[in-house]
């Protein structure tokens, strides 16, 4: 399946967002639009073109419609046709990717309190694709709802519902995106590790859990995620023990213990080399007092 990758922040903004009903005989008009238009479709059929690509779009079927390329109606409606459609704008990168290609599973970068600017992200959602519609529809019942009486209290609720719509959207995304032999491993091997996060790594442990030598488990894991096991695995136990220090007073040493790693002055080190300082002085900055 193909998606749009979007480089945010910041989001997508939502223009407007509506319901239909079309009739029988009604058909889209042709146009060259500077927005994306997405269209998901309850009921009945859609028939749309855009730069010489026809689409059928029946219930469940969803397309986003690229600005400044020409699309419209190739054929009326032939029977009642139920479709949502909304408009926004967006103003950093945007580029077509192959769902499948994508590393769902890779780590990202968490924030600090040293952090001025915000971190480049991705968005991906669905080009066109076949979806389950009815996580979606409540949210857009309530952005079509607000949007017809929209008040001043109600604007940033819609912009919240549009963010939580586009997020749905890249679960689908996901979702339909093919596994390979190597993704497929390589989601088992992160998730086998998230679940042993609180116990030291063991390689051959992983091996046998997966029942693959260790050294194609490693290939498969860094090809969609980036890291090798000791690489995810550590990042997972410094992540919670990053949590433990910020909202308990237990010692580092209990604290290290408790995420996996016993030798509590290599767990020192580790800290500081992932976040350049100790866990001791994490902690205090956290709190305000340094």
């Amino acid at each position: 399946m193909d998606g749009l990758h979007f480089t945010i922040p910041p989001m997508p903004q939502l223009l407007t967002v509506g319901h239909s009903v079309w009739r029988p005989g009604d058909q889209h008009v042709h146009r060259i639009f500077p927005v994306f238009d997405m269209l998901l479709v309850v009921r009945g059929m859609l028939y749309m073109t855009e730069d010489g690509h026809a689409f059928e779009l029946g219930p469940g079927h969803f397309l986003t419609l690229e600005p400044n390329r020409p699309h419209y109606g190739h054929k009326p409606c032939e029977e009642e046709t139920d479709i949502y459609w909304l408009h926004f704008t967006h103003s950093s990168g945007v580029r077509l990717v192959r769902s499948e290609q994508v590393s769902w599973g890779a780590l990202q970068r968490s924030g600090t309190d040293f952090d001025t600017t915000p971190a480049e992200r991705s968005l991906i959602i669905p080009k066109y694709t076949v979806l389950d519609p009815s996580p979606l529809l409540p949210v857009l019942r309530e952005m079509v709802e607000l949007h017809r009486s929209l008040r001043l209290q109600d604007e940033a609720m819609l912009h919240a519902l549009s963010a939580r719509f586009l997020a749905q959207l890249q679960t689908a995304a996901a979702g339909t995106a093919k596994l390979s032999g190597s993704r497929l491993l390589s989601e088992r091997a992160a998730a086998y590790l998230r679940s042993r996060q609180f116990e030291p790594y063991r390689a051959k442990e992983l091996e046998e859990a997966l029942h693959f030598d260790i050294d194609y488990i490693t290939r498969c894991l860094k090809k969609h995620t980036g890291l090798t096991p000791l690489q995810y695995d550590l990042h997972v136990k410094l992540e919670e023990a990053k949590r433990l220090l910020s909202q308990t007073d237990e010692p580092v040493a209990v604290i290290a213990g408790r995420v996996g790693i016993p030798d509590d002055n290599y767990f020192v080190r580790l800290f500081r080399a992932k976040l350049g300082l100790t866990p001791g002085a994490y902690r205090k900055r956290q709190r305000g007092f340094i």
